[in-house]
């Protein structure tokens, strides 16, 4: 009877426990489904280089992880519909500021950046079939990453 109840408490416990990160491991991340009658455009590599918000993939999305940077606000964006992410930055005013947000894949081989000037702005989409990352760059074309993510 003991051996009962201290299952089914482990089994609550796991049922109801927060998961609040994915790991770079494909064994936590969120499964690939394929969309069925959705207004979205691509999936997976189909949606890779391409705008979520024009793809139908920004809706629905939601964040991974965030940080603040010189008061820009940088989110990692995921479609579980198009199986994609990208950066979405959130600066406050109307002027530019002076970094750039980007999604790139572990090698940095594909990257997509984006600039805001006040408001909210985003990258093109990379498949979250890559082992993907969310970084701000004071020197986009030469300079590395200045902050990340963590590797998704």
């Amino acid at each position: 009877m003991r051996r009962l109840i201290v299952g089914a408490v482990t089994l609550l416990i796991l049922m109801f426990a927060p998961h609040s990160s994915f790991a770079a491991d494909d064994a936590t991340k969120p499964a690939p489904t394929q969309p069925i009658g959705t207004q979205a455009s691509c999936y997976a590599a189909g949606c890779t280089g391409l705008d979520p918000d024009a793809a139908g993939c920004s809706a629905g999305a939601f964040t991974l992880e965030s940080f603040s940077d010189y008061g820009v606000y940088y989110e990692m964006r995921y479609s579980n519909e198009c199986y994609a992410t990208w950066t979405r930055m959130t600066a406050p005013g109307s002027g530019c500021n002076m970094a750039w947000g980007q999604i790139m894949t572990y090698s940095e081989r594909l990257i997509y950046g984006a600039q805001v000037c006040g408001g909210t702005g985003w990258t093109r989409m990379i498949s979250f079939e890559y082992s993907v990352k969310t970084c701000v760059s004071y020197v986009w074309a030469t300079g590395a990453p200045n902050k990340c993510t963590q590797l998704r």
